[in-house]
């Protein structure tokens, strides 16, 4: 599955380098804040509580490449490893066996999940230059092809294998020299793709990062 994959993001990602003049490539990785979207369509089962809206730490890192870079803007393709989830903070009571058989309640547990995606995400980037800093807004879509899931009292096999998401955000870049600069970037990575969806519940991931990166220029 794995492998698959792989075989299918990197061709995706090396043909969008030869798409103009390569100018740079990078990586960028990060801690990230995740959450799932439950929209639930009636009250049935969790519907009446915020199931799994607690925010989850996570991370994501990758590498791009850079490429029809003009003043004001450039086109860079990202291919990164991104664990988005969601989690209930005392979602669930637990119990046990008294010394006579009767029930004992015992403390409040968690419930969550873990989804880990190689996306692939070509974004724009507008910048402009002010002496050393580079502030940049960035957008564009990404698509995520899930490599790992896992969970406590949740099927996550109910979920699916890919997902289509959105992929903004706001940074800041800083020149070092003629050819390295490191920069800042907050992005948000809302689903437009439901995870999984039937007539009682949608589900969507949605995550926040926080990142540092470096960029080489050639």
């Amino acid at each position: 599955m794995r492998f698959s994959l792989f075989c299918l993001v990197v061709p995706l990602f090396l043909s969008a380098s030869q798409a103009g003049p390569i100018s740079g490539f990078g990586a960028e990785g990060g801690f990230s804040l995740t959450y799932q979207n439950w929209d639930y369509k009636s009250n049935v089962g969790f519907g009446a509580i915020d199931f799994m809206n607690d925010w989850d730490k996570h991370f994501n890192a990758g590498v791009f490449i850079r490429f029809l870079d003009c003043k004001y803007f450039s086109l860079d393709a990202d291919i990164t490893y991104n664990q988005k989830g969601g989690l209930t903070k005392n979602g669930i009571q637990s119990t046990g066996s008294g010394d006579n058989g009767e029930i004992v309640l015992g403390p409040m547990l968690e419930i969550w999940d873990r989804i880990d995606y190689v996306s692939f995400a070509p974004r724009v980037k507008f910048k402009y230059s002010i002496g050393k800093f580079v502030p940049f807004f960035s957008i564009g879509p990404s698509f995520d092809f899930l490599v790992n899931k896992s969970s406590f009292l949740l099927d996550v096999d109910i979920f699916k294998n890919y997902e289509v998401s959105a992929l903004y955000g706001v940074g800041v870049g800083y020149k070092i020299d003629r050819h390295l600069s490191c920069f800042f970037e907050f992005l948000h990575q809302p689903g437009i793709s439901f995870i999984y969806s039937n007539s009682n519940v949608d589900i969507k991931n949605d995550v926040l990062k926080f990142n540092v990166g470096l960029l080489y220029q050639l």
